[in-house]
C-alpha cells in the first residue's frame, strides 16, 4: 500500500467518524481533525474538505465551555491554538477579536497552580498558545485584551 492509499484511508475514516466523537480538543478531537481537513483541502484543491472542516468548527463552538481543561491536548488553549493557526494560515476569515473572550477565560485561571510542565497537558502547551497569539503582534502581555 502506498502513501496515497494510506492517506485516502485516513480521510475516509475521519469523515465517517469525526462527527461521532465527543472530544473537541486539538490533539484528540474535532479541532485537530478540522485542521487536518483544511490542510487536506489545500493539498487536493477540493473545497468539500474545507466545508467539512468548517462544520467541525461549528460543532466545536456549540460545545465550548469555560470549564474545559487548561491544556493543549483537550482544553481551551488547544482549541484556541487551533483557531489561531487557522487564522494565521488564512484557512478561515474572522476578526482577530474572535479569540478575546476565550483568552479571557484562559487568563482568569491561576497558572501558578499548574504543576505539569508538559506540552500536551501542562504549562508548556499553554506557553505555545500564548506565543502563537503573540507571533504577529507588536506587543504582547498576558492579559485578555492583548494576548
Amino acid at each position: 500500500m502506498n502513501n496515497k492509499d494510506i492517506l485516502q484511508r485516513v480521510v475516509r475514516y475521519l469523515i465517517l467518524n469525526a462527527s461521532f466523537t465527543n472530544q473537541i480538543g486539538l490533539l484528540r478531537g474535532k479541532m485537530g481533525i478540522a485542521i487536518f481537513f483544511y490542510e487536506y483541502s489545500a493539498y487536493t484543491k477540493m473545497k468539500f474538505y474545507a466545508d467539512f472542516a468548517w462544520e467541525l468548527i461549528e460543532e466545536i463552538y456549540e460545545k465550548l465551555q469555560n470549564n474545559l481543561p487548561l491544556n493543549l491536548r483537550d482544553g481551551l488553549p488547544g482549541i484556541c491554538w487551533g483557531i489561531e493557526y487557522l487564522l494565521q494560515n488564512k484557512f478561515i476569515n474572522a476578526d482577530e477579536d474572535i479569540l478575546e473572550e476565550l483568552d479571557a477565560a484562559i487568563v482568569e485561571r491561576d497558572i501558578r497552580r499548574v504543576v505539569d510542565p508538559s506540552l500536551e497537558t501542562g504549562l508548556n502547551g499553554l506557553a505555545h498558545y500564548v506565543l502563537a497569539r503573540c507571533r504577529n503582534k507588536k506587543t504582547c502581555s498576558p492579559s485578555p485584551k492583548t494576548i
